[in-house]
Parts: C-alpha cells; structure tokens; sequence
C-alpha cells in the first residue's frame, strides 16, 4: 500500500494528520488559517511551475510545506504571517538554488527568515502527548520504509545525536544521564523524533549518494546536539535557540552544495579535451528520502 503513495505525499498526509490530531485547528481560530496556508502555497509552487516549465503538475512539494509550516509554527500565530512566512519560503526556495535544486531545506530556511524578520516563533511543540508521539513516531517510519534507499540519513543521524544528547549535563556541570529514562528521554523526544524522520531525510537538499549520506547525518545529528548547550553557555545566543535544529541542519547543506560543486568541476575537468587522464566521477546514485518537499 505504502508503494503506491510518493513519499512527499505521504509526507503531507502525515503532516496535516499530525496537526489535526494536535488540535491545530482550534488554535488557530478554525480553518481560515489553514487555507490560507494551503492555498498560498500551492498558488505560489504552481505559479513557478507554469513559469519555469510551462505546465503544471500535481503540488505534493507545496503540501508538505504548508504542513511543515502549520505543525511547527506557534499555534497562536494570525494568518497574514503565516502566509508571509509561506511566501518567503517559497521564493528562497526558487532563488536560492543550483541544479535544479534547492541550498537549504526550504522549511527550515523559511521558518528562520520569519523569526528575524517577522519573529515569528518555533515553539517545536509536536507530540506534546503520549499517544501524538507514538503517532509521529509510527508515521516517521513508515517514510524510512517507503523510502529505503535514503535510510542512512536518518539513522546516521540518531547515531550521532543519542551519545552526545546523553552526555550533555556534564557540559552544563552536571552528571551524565545513564538511566534508561533519560536516555530515552534525550534521544525519543518528540523533537528529536520529528526532527531526525521528518525533516533530516530531505532528499533535495541531503547529498544524493550512500557514501556521502553518512558524512551529512553525523554532522548534522552533533551540531544538533551540541548547538542547545552552545546557546544555553552563551546568554546572549539564549533568544535564538529555538532554530538551533535549524542551523545545524543548514551545515549539512552547506556541505551538500560544496560537494555538488566539486563534483561539478570535476566532471567538467573530464570533459574538457586536457580532462582524459583524470579519476573517473563515480555516478551518484539518486536515492530519494521521505521527506522531498522541493520542486
């Protein structure tokens, strides 16, 4: 069953299930901010469709923005600067690109312009129940399974992220967390959760081939655990520590594009008439991820 769904739709349908079952809805005064999202952001992705490629195609890569927008955004946020958050995602996500691909993960570059320009804020508040962690958790896998071949990114992430999300009190002077609990705690937070199986395995903006994806998760996965107690040393950093998940996720990829870029010249290199003695490329396999909200 899960075969016949893309990945990015599924991605939607489970976002939008998330943020239903949260009770998104009624905190955001019914469904007007709802389709204002979902319509900005599918008006806007099939305006540059039609502009870029001359027809039209289905919007999932729209859906699951808005989806990622509704559940991520504070609950309380009013439906103008939901939509200027959308529109300012959408258009960094064209502009800011290369090869037909996105830089940064749209979502995430989307959400942080809005908190320094609009300060709109990231309260990261998904699975604040028992039974909505369960469902996020369930849904995050059943992407990994439905997209297989980018199961590195995610699973390189959580390999990284748990023994540095443990130990983080002995940064704070603290003892370390070694009980089951706490370590359940640090590393299946519903943060974490959606973090590492929604928003890590972005296939458009992770590198595309195994012996890459590795590198991408690890740095992400420490970053992401080691920027909080960056931001909690440093007073002054404290106000912007909601998009620490953000940034660290931005230095994945930056490496992507740095590496799409070498790659890039080196395939150049071999093309030109003085290239023949060089390495071969090795192709990239494209493996996709569960998460491909960029068009």
């Amino acid at each position: 069953m899960l075969a016949s769904f893309p990945p990015v739709r599924l991605v939607w349908i489970f976002l939008l299930t998330l943020f239903y079952l949260s009770g998104g809805l009624a905190a955001r005064a019914g469904w007007e901010s709802l389709f204002a999202v979902i319509g900005a952001s599918v008006a806007i992705d099939l305006g540059f469709q039609w502009g870029r490629y001359g027809r039209f195609r289905f919007p999932d890569g729209a859906l699951a923005v808005a989806g990622f927008l509704m559940v991520l955004l504070d609950p309380t946020v009013v439906t103008l600067p939901l939509v200027a958050v959308v529109v300012s995602t959408h258009v960094l996500r064209q502009v800011l690109r290369s090869s037909g691909r996105p830089w940064f993960n749209p979502t995430a570059l989307g959400l942080t312009v809005g908190f320094f320009v609009i300060g709109t804020q990231v309260p990261w508040a998904v699975g604040t129940t028992p039974q909505l962690e369960l469902v996020m958790l369930v849904m995050g896998l059943l992407l990994v399974l439905r997209q297989r071949s980018s199961w590195r990114l995610p699973f390189y992430f959580f390999v990284s992220a748990m023994p540095l999300l443990l130990l983080a009190p002995l940064d704070l002077g603290g003892a370390p967390s070694l009980s089951w609990s706490a370590f359940l705690m640090a590393n299946l937070s519903p943060l974490t959760i959606f973090f590492g199986l929604f928003m890590v395995p972005e296939p458009r903006t992770a590198p595309p081939s195994p012996r890459h994806m590795w590198i991408f998760a690890v740095l992400v996965g420490e970053l992401y655990a080691l920027l909080p107690l960056t931001f909690t040393t440093w007073t002054q950093l404290a106000p912007i520590g909601a998009i620490t998940p953000f940034l660290a996720l931005f230095a994945g990829n930056i490496f992507t594009v740095l590496l799409r870029a070498y790659t890039a010249r080196q395939r150049k290199a071999q093309s030109s008439p003085g290239g023949a003695g060089l390495p071969p490329v090795r192709p990239q396999r494209m493996g996709g991820g569960s998460a491909p909200v960029s068009g």
